[in-house]
Order: structure tokens, then sequence, then C-alpha cells
């Protein structure tokens, strides 16, 4: 919350901002100031349907914002994605496919009604939240050092990981500190997504998309990282007998997540690995685009990675694709979140958003149209053009709205809102407590509310919290008067 200064503290100000111009004008790269705020990389109401369901998403989204200079450190949201199988085997393709074969073997294969082991998703979470990402760019060559988390029975480790020359980034100079706070993954049949919360610690050098650029590339690597250290640990271990029965896919196993670094390659095997996935890996980098992904999962609205040539069909009756809701439900309750500002956290706010959406798209009081396709039953696939024009309304009606709700509530936890709200009612019931009459604490509770929804919308600031607490005062003392 932006907070007054007098005429010291602005020369103060001003001095830094023109030090931090100097500081910019040594560098190439842009010096453009990063912030936590919706980008608009991803898909917009008015887009084609096309566009709306299938745009590919890339690794780096372009949007840049601007917040004031030495801001404190700011939160930001990163969803990576597992690619699809590529028949052309790029480079790194082997990699991938081995990606997926451990996903389905520890984190489930899916089938049908296929539901998440909580066990096993709560173990891979563990290996992201805690993690510490800094990275330094000099000359061209960036190198990442992450520093791994204890475990019960281990202690954290610091890995070193250069990165390939030729990187996205590489042209972004300076320094920068992350820390995961959120982890969660939506493993099914279709996906592997992994969404991240990292909390910027301290960066010197670039800022604005370059600041942007290298909280994506310390995400990317962090699941890149993970992922290869399994597949690594999975190659030195025989495979169980359950495995070869082919048994262990409908198991929420006990170890089958590794937790302690893989022996299982050396370091320049492990290094190229790395490199190699985190090229391919896909996703998304602002909240409104990640929000609407998630959102069109839950209506069954969304490509499906793990079967790129399939169209996708929009069939809101579907016992089979509404269990997609009950897999987010499932993936709610193992969220991790090491955060004591926010314990239900940013990612839960997130997945929150896409059930409300995948329900209001199945809704026939939401989105009349699917009442026409309604005659094709639980199990019948209607004509893709019809249902085309009927995933057109769910997404206007449905998806878009519950997105743009998301956003603000992302926006209001970013900018301490939340805290503001408990300040303003914590006050105002005190208030209500000291009348004898019950009846106030009811009229307190219905002038609360348009101050309340002020706040979230960024209306009002901490500066306001007086004024409205004594015109609700003002109120009760005229409506109920003490003799």
């Amino acid at each position: 919350m932006p907070r007054r200064c007098g005429p010291a503290a602005h020369a103060w100000w001003a001095a830094l901002a023109f030090a931090a111009l100097l500081v910019a004008s040594c560098h190439t790269s842009s010096s453009s100031v990063e912030a936590f705020a919706p980008g608009g990389a991803g898909p917009r109401s008015g887009s084609s349907l096309r566009s709306l369901r299938s745009s590919p998403a890339s690794s780096v989204d372009e949007t840049v914002s601007i917040q004031q200079p030495f801001a404190p450190p700011a939160h930001s949201v990163h969803l990576v994605s597992l690619p699809s199988r590529n028949d052309k085997f790029a480079p790194g393709e082997s990699l991938v496919r081995e990606c997926w074969r451990w996903k389905d073997a520890k984190l489930g294969d899916g089938r049908d009604y296929f539901v998440p082991r909580p066990r096993a998703l709560k173990a891979f979470h563990d290996l992201f939240v805690g993690m510490e990402l800094s990275l330094s760019n000099e000359g061209g060559l960036i190198e990442l050092q992450m520093n791994l988390p204890p475990r019960e029975e281990t202690e954290g480790a610091l890995v070193r990981q250069p990165v390939h020359r030729g990187s996205q980034e590489s042209s972004v100079f300076g320094s920068y500190q992350y820390s995961i706070e959120e982890c969660v993954a939506l493993s099914n049949c279709a996906r592997l997504d992994v969404i991240l919360v990292l909390r910027r610690q301290t960066e010197i050098g670039a800022y604005g998309n370059g600041s942007d650029k290298m909280a994506q590339m310390a995400a990317r690597f962090a699941v890149a990282y993970n992922l290869q250290q399994q597949v690594s640990s999975r190659r030195s271990n025989s495979e169980s007998l359950l495995e070869r029965a082919g048994i262990a896919s409908w198991l929420d196993l006990p170890g089958a997540v590794q937790q302690t670094p893989s022996g299982g390659s050396n370091e320049e095997e492990r290094t190229t690995e790395v490199n190699q996935l985190a090229e391919r890996l896909t996703g998304f980098h602002e909240i409104d685009s990640i929000s609407r992904h998630l959102c069109l999962i839950a209506g069954g609205l969304a490509p499906r990675p793990s079967r790129p040539g399939r169209e996708v069909i929009f069939r809101p009756y579907s016992s089979r694709d509404a269990h997609v809701l009950l897999q987010l439900k499932r993936t709610v309750e193992v969220v991790s979140v090491d955060s004591s500002d926010y314990p239900k956290g940013r990612v839960k706010t997130l997945l929150d958003t896409a059930l409300r959406a995948g329900k209001a798209a199945r809704n026939e009081a939401v989105v009349p149209e699917i009442r026409e396709l309604k005659q094709y039953g639980s199990d019948g696939t209607p004509p893709s053009k019809i249902a085309n024009v009927v995933a057109g309304a769910a997404i206007q009606k449905a998806v878009d709205p519950s997105v743009k709700t998301c956003v603000s509530k992302l926006q209001a936890m970013e900018s301490g809102t939340p805290s503001l709200i408990v300040i303003l009612r914590e006050r105002v019931n005190k208030l209500a407590a000291s009348f004898e009459n019950p009846d106030v604490r009811k009229l307190a509770n219905r002038l609360l509310h348009e101050p309340t929804m002020r706040l979230r919308a960024g209306e009002l600031t901490s500066d306001d919290i007086d004024s409205v607490v004594s015109q609700i005062e003002s109120r009760l003392r005229d409506d109920f008067p003490v003799s």
C-alpha cells in the first residue's frame, strides 16, 4: 500500500532513483520495472473460439508492468507444463517421453475416472516449497543456484546449474533471488501442470521485462531439475514387481517420489538434461492467462497435451468429462504453502476459481445454451460445429467472469487489502459492541458492505479507514441515540 512521504523522503527517493538510472544505463537490457499484475498474455473474450481454446502456451509472456523503483519483494505466479510428445524428435524428446512415463507410473496414468494420488502429489509438491533460487548473468553467462530445502532425513543441498548459451534470458544482466512459497501439480491422464508462486527476494540490475524473464526462467528450471531428478532415479532403480505387473499405476504408494538428490547421473549429464528439458517446457506466467487455462480445464474446454491430435469437443453432460472437477477438488486438498501471510495461498484461489467456472459451464441457469447438447446424453458426442458454438457461450458466461474475479482477488492479496478489511471490520465491530442494543451490529454489518467492496476494488486505501469508521459511527449514533 503506498505511503505518504515528506519533502525529505521525496528527495531521498529521487536520489536513489537517479542512481538506479545510472546503473541501468550500463546495460543494454530494457529498464522497465516489474510488478505483480495481470498481464493479458492469455486469450481474451472476443477472440475466435479456436484461439480461446487452443492458443499455444509459450515460455515467455511479453507483457511489461510498471511499479515504483526499489519496491518491496513481490510475488509472481507461474504455470509450467510438460509438453506434448513430438514425433519429429526435437532435442530433449527422449527426456520428455521419460517424464511422461514417470508421471504415469508415479502420479497415475489417468485411465477413466482417475483420481490424483494425494500422498505422491504432496511429496512432489514438497520438493519445490522452500527452494531458494539465485540467478546471475555476467557477460552473457547465466548460472542458476538452487538451495534445496532440508528433508526429514537429509540436510538441504546447493545445486549449481549453468545455463546453455543462446537461451532467451542470456541478454538480461544482473542477479536475482527468489523463493518458492506455494506449489501444486495438476496431474491427470491429459496433462502435468506445475503451478508455482515465487517471492522475489532481491534483484540487482535489469528491471521490467528482464526481471519477468528471470522469474519465468527460475520457475521453469526448478520444474526441469526436479523432473530430471525423478527420471534419473527411476533409471537407476529397477522396476518393482507392482510396476511390472501394471498395478503400481493404480496405487498411491509411499516413496513413489524420490525425496533426495538422485545419484543416477553425473553432473555433466544432469546439467545437459536439465537444460534440454527447461527449453522444452511450456507454460503461462501471468495470472489472468493461468486462471483462464485452469478454468478451461475445469470446464472440459482445454486441449489435452497427452493427446495433441485429438479435437476437444465440449460435452457438458458427460460424467466422464465432468470427473475433472473431482480431480481438482482432490488436488486442492494437497496444495503446499509456505507462507504465514496467506495460509490458504494464492494457488488455492486459482483452483477454487477453476472449480466454480467448471460448475458454471455445466449449469443450465448460467449457460442456457448447453441445453442444445442435452439430447446427446452423457456418452454421446455432439457435432463439433454445434459444440463449438455452445463452448463459446460457456467461455463468455462462465469462464470470463471467473477469471476476472480471480485476478481481482490475487491483486488484492498482493496489495494487502485483506489485512485492511480485517482492520476495518475489527474497528467497526468494537464500535458496535459499545452499544447496548443488539440491532446495532446488524446495521453495522450492512454499512460495512460498501466500503469492503470498495477496498477490494482498490477505490479505498489505508488512509480512508478512519473516515469510513467515523461515517459508520455517525450513522449508528443517529439511528441508535444514547439516552
